[in-house]
């Protein structure tokens, strides 16, 4: 990845920072010369130059304080539950941690005013093009609203917020229960390899470009009120990365793949990387032959 000196000496804040994509882009930020400022359910080390904060952005007044405290002039916000899946057991934690953070993170920034905020959608929110409005996991249903309250903080107070709808972002680091990290190590550890709803076709993003592609957001003029698609383009199945990881791994693994009646013909969805690349400047630059 190039460094970038468009947010040197910004104070940036970054909540969700122990997950996947936040550890990562803390790295570019420090690299940018940006002042980081971190936020995160878990206590982290002051080492590397960044600064530790530890609030529950579920609370408004927690939420506020850290936005007081640290006068950000940018705010990734990341912090998410984290599972995309459709269990009943995920409806009340992503309704907490995804829409009502989401919603606190926003709140609060409209008394402090940080030059733009940038909100990690998901390729799971709903669409109207897709002829079906019913999201398909409670992730799904509370990344959708965040963004809509999103939108409706920009239009009705002016909150100079910007939505970077993220594709499915895979590469080191990434936790054990996503697709490509579960089979590599299920393949490692010579473990059955059980693969749920194969033949679904996904937009896979590799983490740094994903990571170039936030920070471009935050650099770029006028993108208030806007989503922007962090993906290739380009729609892979998972049945066929399944399969290739296999065959690179020569184990002779036989992968078992199940269908998810939860997720009936779930619809194929690709970034509008033209848009990306008009609006940003920015195009993924790794495939998924190159990483694998």
């Amino acid at each position: 990845m190039s460094n970038s000196s468009g947010l040197a000496e910004q104070r940036v804040l970054v909540t969700g920072a122990s997950g996947f994509l936040g550890r990562h882009l803390l790295q570019k930020l420090l690299r940018a010369g940006a002042s980081v400022y971190v936020n995160s359910r878990q206590a982290g080390s002051a080492e590397g130059g960044l600064q530790w904060c530890q609030a529950d952005l579920a609370d408004l007044a927690a939420a506020d304080r850290l936005i007081g405290a640290v006068k950000p002039d940018v705010i990734f916000h990341l912090a998410s539950h984290g599972y995309g899946a459709p269990g009943q057991e995920h409806v009340r934690p992503t309704l907490r941690n995804d829409l009502l953070a989401t919603l606190n993170t926003m709140t609060a920034a409209l008394d402090h005013r940080p030059r733009r905020i940038i909100l990690v959608g998901s390729l799971e929110e709903p669409e109207v093009s897709d002829g079906d409005m019913v999201p398909c996991s409670p992730y799904a249903a509370a990344k959708s609203a965040g963004s809509a309250y999103a939108r409706m903080f920009h239009r009705l107070y002016d909150l100079p917020v910007t939505i970077a709808r993220v594709f499915m972002a895979y590469g080191p680091g990434q936790p054990s229960r996503k697709i490509i990290a579960h089979t590599i190590k299920a393949l490692h550890d010579g473990q059955p390899l059980e693969i749920t709803d194969g033949d679904r076709q996904l937009d896979f993003v590799y983490v740094d470009d994903v990571i170039e592609g936030l920070v471009a957001v935050a650099e770029a003029n006028a993108v208030e009120g806007r989503r922007i698609d962090l993906g290739t383009g380009e729609a892979t199945a998972i049945r066929t990365v399944v399969e290739q990881l296999v065959s690179i791994s020569g184990t002779g693994a036989v992968p078992v793949f199940k269908s998810a009646a939860a997720r009936r013909n779930p619809p194929v969805r690709m970034a509008n990387v033209d848009e990306a690349a008009a609006v940003i400047g920015w195009r993924a630059t790794t495939t998924l032959e190159m990483y694998m």
